[in-house]
């Protein structure tokens, strides 16, 4: 069966509009919350996360509206595929931050389960949302699809970067 590639707007399809400016507006209260847990892996990354608010904060409402449309766009076609500016946006921004460790010399263990912890806490949100709400089963069941997908994309992106950086430092060194 082929895969259908969808340019899905979570404000198409009627519940996650409904559930789209809810989670939006819960967003600086959950970047907050998931600072001192990210800091508890990493501290670097708790303070870039303090130090890059806004941009944080964009980068999350990106994501979000992500989320709900591949959320939507798979309810009604469960072989769709959404486009993303996902794509454009936040996977180089993962491969970056997976580059950037390498360079360092730091390992990418925090991040990883950063991108993890980030998702489980925008997924609790989302679903206490979703509950309030009483949004089907078959609904939170593809939310939480899509916002785990969400988080393996981007630890995938970030441990290419690592990867490539690893791979051209080996190269250089190697001339």
């Amino acid at each position: 069966m082929p895969v259908t590639e969808v340019h899905a707007d979570p404000a198409a399809d009627p519940v996650m509009a409904d559930l789209l400016p809810r989670v939006l507006a819960e967003l600086p209260a959950l970047l907050d919350a998931a600072v001192g847990p990210v800091s508890r892996l990493d501290t670097r990354i708790g303070t870039a996360l303090w130090e890059a608010r806004a941009e944080a904060l964009s980068v999350a409402e990106t994501a979000v509206g992500h989320v709900l449309a591949e959320a939507a766009a798979r309810l009604h076609d469960p072989m769709s595929h959404p486009d993303s500016a996902l794509a454009d946006r936040m996977r180089p921004l993962a491969r970056h931050l997976g580059r950037d460790r390498r360079l360092r010399g730091e390992p990418l263990s925090p991040l990883l389960p950063a991108y993890r912890r980030g998702a489980l806490l925008g997924w609790r949100r989302i679903a206490a949302f979703a509950r309030q709400q009483q949004l089907s089963p078959a609904v939170l069941v593809k939310v939480r699809e899509a916002v785990f997908r969400l988080a393996e994309d981007l630890s995938t992106a970030t441990v290419d970067g690592y990867v490539h950086q690893r791979a051209a430092a080996a190269q250089s060194w190697q001339r």
